[in-house]
């Protein structure tokens, strides 16, 4: 790596987790949007959330924490999942 580039693999991760929690925010918007019941709003808010704790968990990143603890994983499942079920229960 040269000096250049010191810096820039956080700040990449940083931007890529500010995307993804753009598009969760995104599918949990259009979930509340379309909610008709309690399984909607519960869905749209629990993906929101995530977006949330997504833009937190990028700026911890790129704080210049190393490792990220294991729900990190679970946080970036969880959206899809949620959208999943809310679907199929609508």
């Amino acid at each position: 790596m040269t000096t250049q580039d010191r810096g820039l693999q956080s700040e990449r991760t940083r931007l890529a987790w500010g995307r993804t929690a753009l598009a969760c925010a995104a599918v949990g918007a259009l979930l509340l949007h379309g909610a008709e019941g309690a399984v909607g709003l519960a869905a749209g808010a629990v993906t929101l959330l995530c977006a949330v704790a997504m833009v937190l968990c990028g700026a911890r990143r790129y704080g210049g924490v190393q490792d990220l603890p294991w729900w990190v994983g679970v946080l970036a499942v969880t959206p899809g999942l949620v959208a999943a079920v809310a679907l199929v229960l609508r």
